[in-house]
């Protein structure tokens, strides 16, 4: 009942907390603190530091506390960057990592095992968060994904988002996307140019139909373009089979690293899901980004060719529908304007760019 009642009174404070509210925790033993919707708890380690936005705040913008200058005030250079979720996200937080070395700092991220190497291979220093050293740092779990309904938040980039939350200086011609692919695997398709298509994302409902796929594959291969398929197996797709051999099926097979050699032999990447755009960043490889309700520039906006190079293909348009950063409230979350795309519709659409960039 105790808890209860405390996670409760947290809960009232966070309403009047600013959006990115840090709290250092100087007390002598473990702190909970009650965070998410969902009203879970978080426990933080002795001389940690605390995300306020967890809390679900929607007040304010600028930071009451900054971090940075609450790690130098303790002289602190070692912090940890605590992300366990999920890949297109903890991409966007590599520039971050980076300008902080730069600065002087010794970072290193917290994070689940699945993402141990391909950030070890991006040149981050990285730990286990089950075996994680005792020093300050913060949480940054929820934090960029409130731009899924913060109107603020949504003028950003993700990336200028960890820096705001990090307070240090955002500068968009100084993001460190750089990639050094000697430390990833070789792949090639038998000397073949190819494409890489994702119809499906993260989330069923934000995905396109199978006979939609089915028919962009076949419409590319007509056009004598081939096409590797990364997107997640269903029954229909697993019974299609490439035209003359024209479509390779991975069906997400293999590493995060292995996804990053395929795309960075592409000619181009068209994608439904936000973690292969991210990954075109560091590749430097031309996107096309089906984005259904969202904006090219939270998702595209500071990719190295964008925007000629990193297009953004919004589906809300076709219905005449407002940009609803996928919130979906105008059709039940129903995603109506992915969902109700015709195949002849959307390969139009996406063709021209799609042409240019297969000739280049």
């Amino acid at each position: 009942m105790g808890t209860f009642l405390y996670n409760i009174k947290s809960f009232k404070r966070s309403l009047t907390m600013p959006l990115f509210d840090l709290r250092i925790n100087n007390t002598e033993i473990g702190q909970i603190i009650s965070c998410r919707m969902n009203g879970s708890t978080v426990r933080v380690a002795n001389g940690g530091v605390i995300d306020g936005s967890l809390f679900n705040s929607i007040s304010g913008l600028e930071p009451i506390n900054n971090f940075i200058q609450e790690m130098d005030a303790r002289d602190e250079k070692r912090f940890y960057l605590h992300r366990v979720f999920s890949l297109g996200d903890m991409l966007t937080l590599v520039p971050a990592y980076r300008k902080l070395v730069a600065m002087g700092y010794e970072p290193y991220v917290r994070t689940r095992k699945t993402y141990l190497d391909i950030l070890n291979r991006l040149g981050v220093n990285v730990v286990e968060d089950r075996n994680a050293p005792e020093t300050p740092g913060i949480n940054l779990d929820y934090v960029v994904e409130k731009d899924h309904y913060h109107k603020k938040l949504q003028k950003m980039h993700r990336a200028e988002i960890y820096h705001r939350v990090l307070g240090i200086p955002f500068k968009a011609s100084e993001l460190d996307w750089s990639i050094d692919l000697s430390k990833f695997p070789e792949h090639e398709w038998d000397g073949q140019p190819y494409v890489i298509f994702q119809g499906r994302g993260a989330v069923a409902r934000r995905a396109l139909e199978n006979q939609v796929i089915q028919d962009m594959i076949w419409l590319m291969n007509m056009e004598n373009i081939n096409v590797i398929y990364i997107g997640e197996q269903t029954e229909e797709l697993s019974k299609m089979t490439g035209l003359d051999g024209k479509t390779k099926f991975l069906f997400m097979e293999g590493s995060i690293a292995d996804l990053f050699s395929w795309i960075a032999g592409a000619k181009a990447v068209i994608s439904m899901d936000s973690a292969p755009m991210w990954i075109t960043y560091f590749t430097n490889t031309p996107v096309l980004g089906i984005l259904g309700p969202g904006r090219p520039q939270e998702r595209l906006g500071l990719h190295p060719r964008y925007p000629d190079g990193a297009v953004g293909i919004r589906l809300n348009e076709e219905i005449d529908c407002e940009s609803c950063f996928e919130q979906a409230d105008a059709c039940n979350h129903k995603y109506s304007c992915i969902k109700n795309i015709k195949s002849d519709r959307l390969y139009e659409l996406v063709r021209p760019k799609l042409h240019e960039f297969w000739k280049s």
